[in-house]
């Protein structure tokens, strides 16, 4: 009687939740978290019912190896106590499930007519993911964010030493017949998309039956589903986002650069075909400004940058396939472009063969705009579609270019001398004009004190290397000829 009487209050529990899902059931999801805290409360239904349809810990316990009874499950659930294990329990459950499953399915759809932000919608938007193949997921997901589960799982495991997900104990939640798990099982093969994507790992040991091994959600899956708004830390240090300059002494100079070039780059990126991925080569930027023109493509196309300097990755194969890979995955996390510095250095190493396979696998499988730069003309196989190679030639900044961001910089009071000495010894771009002169500023007494020439020529062999005096005596007399043109 007293477990029956337990079994009523929860059923009359749970006629006050339907009538809760009928009022809310057309709401938008306020925050990510209101969505996240349904999710959990159907994965508390999922786990009542596995218990409720019989699973039976070994009785005796004599030796007093447990560290979890089952009575202690079912109050950390909340639920049913042992002896409610009918079938007719069972049918309820189901009940309360599929009524809390229309309930979120509804608030999602108007959630994305309202257009609030859910993770983990976009999480299987971004890689084309089932609805089971997230249920996979949120078996691993939920640990990560409540430690309640630590112990229920380890119930379930009949093992406390195993407080995280498995496949067995995930495909019991959501698979019924012996069909049903045999297709769950092969959602998590090593070719399906939640371990290709590296979603989740399942742990390689050979000794522990495959149902029983760890799975673990990968860390940067976790951040993202619960809305944090971060980058995947192992490759955080690499990483440095354009966005369009904000130097309001820049400005005059900019207004006019590099037009041609850089309409040329958006009309390559931004009139692509959907199932066409553009990779962009800029060839030539030692004495251009390739980062300006990614840059301002970005502003134009509305689309952030993530940009990293290919030739300082990770030596070793295994470890530069990993730090592509995350970064690759973490630009269709973030919907961001990709813009790899110096990626003709990285290809000529020893392993440049094999570095160029895994960075055309990656752009072709999670890129959507790929830049990429180099001092030599492209001298690789052409990648196979989706992936289509773009080169545009870049141009070193010109004489008039340099003298009018020298002025630019130095509010139009530096002496001729000294700048056509600057543009002579230490030709650069633009760009690095403005970060040259910020160093020697950095080296004044305050703000307002402009730096001298030593102090500029300084910087200038900080950031560009020595003085080129050769070019100096070539430069010279098409200065001169140039400054006449357009002074």
């Amino acid at each position: 009687m007293g477990s029956r009487r337990v079994v009523t209050r929860q059923r009359r529990v749970s006629g006050e939740h339907s009538a809760s899902v009928h009022e809310s059931a057309f709401t938008p999801y306020a925050t990510a978290c209101e969505h996240l805290t349904d999710m959990l409360l159907r994965h508390d239904w999922l786990l009542k019912r596995q218990i409720a349809r019989g699973h039976v810990r070994k009785p005796a316990d004599v030796f007093g190896f447990a560290a979890v009874s089952e009575q202690e499950v079912q109050r950390l659930l909340d639920g049913l106590t042992p002896d409610a294990t009918s079938e007719a329990d069972v049918r309820w459950i189901d009940r309360t499930l599929h009524q809390l499953q229309r309930q979120i399915d509804a608030r999602v759809e108007q959630s994305n007519l309202h257009g609030v932000r859910l993770p983990l919608v976009e999480l299987a938007r971004r890689f084309a993911l089932t609805p089971r193949e997230i249920d996979l997921l949120f078996a691993c997901v939920a640990v990560e964010v409540d430690r309640r589960y630590e112990r229920i799982y380890g119930f379930l495991h009949d093992d406390m030493g195993r407080r995280v997900a498995s496949p067995g104990v995930a495909i019991s939640l959501y698979g019924g017949g012996i069909r049903d798990r045999l297709a769950m099982r092969a959602l998590l093969n090593a070719q399906a998309p939640l371990r290709h994507f590296r979603l989740i790992d399942i742990a390689d040991d050979g000794s522990i039956p495959w149902m029983s091994r760890s799975m673990r959600v990968d860390e940067r899956i976790v951040s993202f589903v619960v809305d944090e708004h971060t980058i995947d830390p192992r490759i955080a240090r690499h990483v440095t986002w354009l966005g369009p300059d904000a130097d309001p002494r820049d400005g005059d100079v900019t207004e006019h650069y590099r037009d041609e070039t850089l309409e040329r780059v958006v009309q390559l990126t931004g009139s692509s075909h959907a199932r066409r991925k553009p990779l962009v080569y800029l060839q030539g930027v030692r004495h251009s400004d390739g980062d300006r023109i990614v840059s301002r493509t970005s502003a134009r196309l509305s689309v952030p940058v993530m940009s990293v300097d290919a030739d300082l990755l990770p030596d070793a194969p295994c470890e530069f396939e990993q730090a592509l890979f995350r970064l690759f995955r973490e630009a269709l996390l973030s919907q961001a472009g990709i813009y790899l510095r110096n990626i003709d250095r990285a290809l000529e190493h020893a392993t440049g063969a094999f570095r160029y396979r895994v960075l055309v696998r990656c752009a072709a499988e999670m890129g959507s705009v790929v830049f990429a730069s180099g001092d030599h003309t492209w001298r690789w196989s052409l990648p196979q579609e989706p992936l289509v190679l773009r080169i545009v030639e870049m141009h070193a900044d010109g004489v008039v270019e340099q003298v009018n961001a020298w002025q630019a910089m130095g509010n139009n009071e530096l002496d001729e001398s000294d700048v056509h000495r600057l543009v002579s010894l230490h030709p650069m771009p633009v760009a690095a004009i403005r970060d040259v002169w910020r160093m020697a500023q950095a080296a004044t007494d305050d703000d307002q004190t402009a730096p001298t020439l030593e102090q500029v020529e300084r910087a200038c062999r900080a950031l560009a290397g020595p003085p080129v005096s050769s070019r100096a005596r070539r430069i010279e007399p098409r200065y001169e000829e140039e400054h006449r043109r357009y002074g």
